[in-house]
């Protein structure tokens, strides 16, 4: 044998002497709660398991899997269909294709005018041209910034409704769209 092979195993053999009872005790006492704590978790460690609470997590998971399993091939042995009868797979007459038709005067694509004026409940035909209009809301004065090239501005923005109205004086309809609008104006400043 070898040197370091003994020496190996003399240090095997060798284990820590037991604290005595008077020393532990008085650990736990300076240490408080938390020693209390902490030497009984050790001296649950050190104990022997036993053999049966290794098994029950092991034995708990197979009953609930072979259990699982059981309900899953009961369920799936009732809903077992009888094949479906050859009535209802017989052969049905083609539908035919339906292709959208381009239309140019039609807003939307593939939608003719007469589809467009079924679907909408709206008349296609006899619109007036329509009349715009905008509104000024307010001026907001936003302070001085500086340009890209270096240069203060005062900027003002300007805020705007734009308004499009269309009339159908057949039907008496009326449609209006409101569109706000912004506008940015840079004053250049005098450099004194």
């Amino acid at each position: 044998m070898n040197e370091f092979e003994d020496l190996e195993k003399d240090l095997r053999n060798l284990s820590p002497k037991t604290p005595t009872v008077h020393f532990s005790s008085r650990i736990e006492e300076a240490l408080g709660d938390s020693g209390g704590m902490a030497f009984r978790r050790v001296s649950e460690e050190q104990a022997p398991k036993s053999q049966s609470s290794k098994l029950l997590p092991f034995a708990l998971t197979l009953g609930a899997g072979l259990g699982i399993a059981a309900i899953w091939v009961m369920l799936s042995s009732f809903n077992l269909d009888s094949p479906a009868p050859a009535e209802e797979f017989a052969e049905q007459p083609a539908l035919k294709p339906i292709y959208p038709s381009d239309e140019e005067q039609s807003p939307v694509h593939g939608v003719t005018l007469r589809e467009l004026e079924i679907l909408s409940g709206m008349p296609v035909d006899g619109w007036m041209d329509p009349q715009t209009s905008e509104r000024f809301l307010q001026r907001v004065d936003e302070g001085v910034v500086e340009r890209p090239d270096g240069v203060p501005v005062r900027r003002v923005r300007y805020d705007f409704m734009d308004d499009t109205l269309w009339l159908h004086p057949e039907s008496d309809l009326r449609i209006r769209s409101s569109t706000p609008r912004q506008e940015f104006h840079f004053i250049e400043l005098e450099l004194y």
